[in-house]
């Protein structure tokens, strides 16, 4: 119900912009205010999805809004959150000083500083620092032990063998499949807070098993998982691109 609050705010705020697109940061941010009085239960994780959207005009005013929350783990996870998005879709280097100081920053939750260093290490992995890279990944992986945070500890380790996949992909194979399983399993758990985030994985992981089976011509391998990724769901939440599914479809 939260996301598809969230959605509908996006909707109907893109929508005045396309009435009056001359809008001031003070009524942005006040109809995000306006949205998180009215959402009180709000949390980063149900805004995670957003980050994908080079242009989402409502998440950025979210962020921005709950990087003034009074709860301090909150505020935290709102920069984080908020540097992942410009990492994406920005200069990855603006955001190393920001998630530097939240790693090193012993006030920060040992799950916030996983996903920190996570951040960190996709962020110099992208500038082709790949010893930084390993390292931040080392790091948000001890914190997410510290942290009891199962998925970022797999999400970590997939990483890792995504890395490890573009050089020695049969390697990597065995790892990147027991991922796999292991995120179906958080994915189906009705229980889990973490199903969406869970779910995600799925894809991911089977995108790189895809393009293990293109690269090595098994194309039975790679037709099958291909239909998982054809999803409408995946697009439409910019989890995959359209150029991916077509640079997978041209190896059949």
């Amino acid at each position: 119900m939260l996301l598809q609050a969230v959605q509908e705010f996006a909707s109907d705020y893109l929508e005045l912009l396309d009435r009056d697109p001359i809008v001031t940061r003070e009524q942005l941010e006040e109809a995000a205010q306006c949205f998180v009085g009215d959402h009180p239960s709000l949390e980063i994780k149900d805004l995670q999805d957003f980050q994908y959207d080079p242009n989402p005009v409502f998440y950025r005013a979210l962020l921005d809004v709950l990087q003034r929350c009074p709860t301090l783990d909150i505020r935290h996870q709102a920069s984080v959150a908020y540097c992942g998005w410009r990492r994406r879709h920005t200069d990855p280097r603006s955001v190393l000083p920001t998630l530097s100081l939240l790693v090193r920053n012993t006030a920060v939750s040992p799950g916030t500083r996983s996903t920190a260093a996570y951040e960190l290490a996709q962020a110099e992995r992208t500038l082709g620092h790949n010893g930084k890279a390993i390292e931040w990944l080392l790091t948000s992986t001890a914190a997410a032990e510290e942290a009891g945070n199962r998925l970022q500890r797999l999400m970590n380790q997939a990483v890792a063998a995504s890395w490890e996949a573009e050089t020695s992909p049969k390697s990597a194979e065995p790892t990147i499949r027991d991922l796999r399983a292991q995120f179906v399993l958080l994915a189906e758990d009705k229980t889990s807070p973490d199903r969406e985030t869970a779910r995600r994985w799925v894809m991911n992981t089977t995108y790189h098993l895809a393009k293990i089976a293109a690269g090595t011509g098994d194309e039975d391998e790679l037709e099958e998982h291909l239909g998982l990724l054809e999803q409408p769901e995946y697009r439409e939440l910019n989890w995959i691109t359209e150029d991916q599914l077509t640079e997978l479809r041209a190896a059949l």
